[in-house]
């Protein structure tokens, strides 16, 4: 019972369709994980965190103020597990508390943002981008030294130990 080109054309049509329907419904339900997670990390650990401590910058700092070195090596949030632990598995939650507490991006937009440029293949360049231009943002705001290209190699090649030092940095 062999099948006609037109059966296996219909069957290659019914798996396709049937792989995108399980994509959607995978990434519905890791997205609605993931928001309930937010939902209690904001309520349990950003809001009770001091949001004053960091000015936002405006504009590009004064040529004449000297920026101070970063204080933590790039591998600093090994030395602490739970924070390697929550930058590893809850990326866009730890970054986007880091950008909230550091004056940068409100929380639910940055985490939605940040969730949807990692989850969604494509977008993975956008991840980068957007991670480096919001800490550029925030290392402005912490009166910190930053390179663009440093950055976003750290954005791209250690993006969790990155955003983990950032979280002991604010």
């Amino acid at each position: 019972a062999s099948r006609t080109p037109t059966e296996k054309k219909s069957a290659m049509k019914v798996k396709e369709t049937t792989n995108w329907l399980k994509e959607i419904i995978d990434f519905a339900v890791s997205a609605c994980i993931m928001a309930f997670f937010a939902y209690l990390y904001k309520s349990q650990v950003v809001n009770k965190l001091p949001h004053d401590k960091i000015a936002a910058v405006e504009s590009e700092p004064d040529p004449l103020v000297t920026l101070r070195q970063r204080d933590l090596g790039l591998f600093a949030c090994c030395r602490q597990g739970s924070t390697c632990a929550y930058a590893v598995f809850c990326t866009p939650l730890v970054a986007a508390k880091n950008f909230e507490v550091g004056n940068v991006m409100k929380f639910w937009p940055s985490c939605i943002l940040l969730y949807l440029t990692m989850a969604l293949p494509p977008c993975l360049c956008c991840f980068v981008g957007l991670k480096t231009y919001l800490s550029s943002k925030l290392k402005r705001n912490m009166g910190m030294e930053g390179s663009a290209c440093k950055d976003f190699c750290l954005n791209l090649c250690c993006t969790w130990c990155e955003i983990g030092r950032e979280s002991m940095e604010v």
